[in-house]
């Protein structure tokens, strides 16, 4: 099947009261400090597919780790049932396949959802990260039902 790619990249900065002291490695899992960013982007593909990434936030979660949530919005203008996945997140230089740990989400045509990773070695892979400096890089998406064929790749960089 033919497949149609698109990428895109999207750059914020989050803007917090929240200042990080003393230089010292920020571990978040052991506070309620949950830095996100509110994106608010639309991403047209092909004519055909519209991804609004509303927010991305991260925060702790005791039992797995660290945990990416992607909150989004998705029209499509077909009515084709498309799946969402992810292969790879990136946190500042290192790559994190996520495997069947990733989200996996059917999408209506017109749907909206939040979509979730979790890494449970973000201390082995040295990613406590301070506040206000932490990258994300995602490699999203959107695939047929029931086919391999991608019809949109969208690669999502955040900074925060």
């Amino acid at each position: 099947m033919k497949k149609r790619w698109s990428t895109i990249v999207l750059s914020a900065f989050m803007l917090s009261g929240c200042i990080a002291g003393g230089g010292e490695p920020y571990d978040d899992r052991e506070s309620n400090y949950a830095p996100s960013i509110t994106l608010n982007e639309v991403v047209t593909q092909n004519d055909q597919y519209t991804l609004v990434v509303e927010k991305i936030v991260r925060k702790s979660h005791d039992d797995v780790g660290n945990m990416v949530e992607v909150l989004f919005q998705y029209d499509n203008e077909t009515d084709e049932t498309l799946y969402l996945t992810a292969q790879t997140v990136r946190f500042d230089e290192v790559d994190v396949n996520i495997g069947t740990m990733a989200f996996f989400e059917e999408l209506a045509p017109k749907s909206s959802g939040t979509v979730t990773a979790y890494f449970q070695d973000i201390e082995e892979q040295n990613l406590l990260i301070p506040p206000l400096t932490h990258s994300l890089f995602m490699n999203v998406e959107l695939v047929e039902q029931q086919s391999v064929d991608v019809r949109a790749t969208y690669d999502v960089d955040v900074t925060f």
